[in-house]
């Protein structure tokens, strides 16, 4: 293109200037004979390319005589310029709230030569003056657990300067790989909530992790488990089940999802679990009515025993040949054990309300929940007219009806 607006100058037998029009066209006209010397004034920013050295023509006019062609070439120089961001969500565009970097060295290269490098500075910004025409491939020197997200494969930009060329979006994104760390913990109560005095890890517990990669892991002897160098992305953990466990944090067997940034390190992913408990105890006839089982006293066999909670029978057992009861695999929670009293018997212990109630712990094996039953006796006899008075009911002695015993 040409370029108006720029001085000439002649100088010589007469000097003169004169500035190029809107088609970079100048003259000058009416020259008397003699040595004249046309040169351009350079602005700042450029350079001249044509006339190369010396920067000026040298012309000796005679009379009649035109001279043409005295042109002048100029190059205005580049830049190149850009951000280093962190590119938190690792998908290589520089979005609103990803935070510069500053101090990172972008180099300048030019037929596989490093011309210029520059530091980014507190704005993230870096800037190459001054550039000549020609291809540069601009470069970012890595930082040790960083990723480069842009440009990405390859991992650099090539810029073609021209004259005039300007390029202030040549940027970089990096990030940094994350983890997730939790605990698997017992939860002694079953409330769901992880309580001050339960610390206690539970080891070998699988945790499984899905989304931006898939994983899984053991908790270790301490109970605690981590995933590490997880790039950025949506991720979620959940506890695989096992035998003779119920999970209870969170809660109805829930899982973690959430997002992992550059750099972050997402903790306190925990799980609590319950050791399932068990229940049992012993039914007997308790002989003398007395509450306790005495040495002697006989066991109980197929007497109904019932689960209760929230008021909803949930399991019923027969004691055995040994009158013993069992309900095995018992969760968190408040339970009451009561026994289906057989008619004609009455339950003297426990004593009233003649039911437990009890909210076993984590891994509680209770064996001692007893249950006394006594049969109820009957006692008879005959009131009678003892005729001869010898203290015995002789053949023949009537009945006395409606006689209170």
């Amino acid at each position: 293109p040409s370029l108006g607006g720029w001085r000439i100058i002649k100088r010589g037998v007469k000097s003169d200037s004169f500035f190029s029009d809107n088609y970079g066209n100048y003259h000058f006209l009416n020259l008397k004979p003699g040595g004249y010397t046309i040169q351009q004034q350079v602005k700042s920013g450029w350079i001249q390319t044509l006339p190369s050295s010396p920067s000026t023509y040298s012309v000796t006019t005679t009379s009649g005589t035109d001279t043409y062609y005295l042109n002048f070439g100029n190059f205005q120089m580049g830049f190149i310029s850009g951000v280093k961001f962190n590119d938190l969500n690792a998908n290589g565009i520089r979005e609103t709230g990803e935070p510069v970097l500053n101090g990172w060295v972008i180099r300048l290269e030019k037929d596989s030569t490093m011309v210029d490098s520059a530091i980014t500075n507190a704005q993230g910004r870096y800037l190459f003056m001054n550039l000549f025409s020609g291809t540069y491939l601009v470069s970012e020197q890595q930082k040790s657990g960083w990723l480069q997200s842009l440009p990405f494969l390859p991992n650099y930009h090539l810029v073609q300067i021209r004259s005039s060329s300007t390029y202030d979006a040549i940027d970089f994104g990096n990030f940094q790989n994350g983890s997730i760390h939790g605990q698997v913990f017992v939860d002694y109560n079953g409330n769901g909530i992880r309580d001050g005095n339960e610390m206690s890890g539970v080891s070998n517990k699988k945790i499984r992790l899905l989304g931006n990669r898939i994983d899984s892991t053991l908790s270790d002897i301490n109970g605690n488990f981590a995933f590490v160098n997880l790039p950025p992305g949506k991720y979620t953990v959940e506890m695989v089940s096992s035998s003779g466990w119920i999970q209870t944090m969170p809660q109805n067997n829930a899982s973690y999802t959430f997002d992992i940034s550059s750099g972050m390190a997402s903790s306190n992913k925990d799980f609590g679990v319950f050791q399932n408990a068990s229940i049992g105890g012993l039914v007997w006839n308790d002989l003398d009515g007395d509450g306790l089982f005495d040495i002697g006293e006989p066991v109980l066999k197929n007497w109904i025993i019932l689960l209760i909670k929230d008021d909803l029978q949930l399991y019923e057992v027969n004691s055995d040949s040994l009158g013993r009861y069992l309900f095995p695999s018992i969760g968190p929670g408040e339970y009451r054990i009561a026994i289906n009293v057989h008619s004609g018997w009455y339950t003297t212990f426990p004593t009233m309300p003649h039911f437990y109630t009890i909210a076993p712990t984590s891994g509680l094996n209770i064996n001692n929940l007893n249950f006394g039953e006594f049969k109820f006796g009957v006692v008879l006899g005959v009131k009678f007219n003892d005729l001869n008075a010898n203290r015995q009911r002789d053949e023949g002695e009537p009945g006395i009806p409606n006689w209170m015993i």
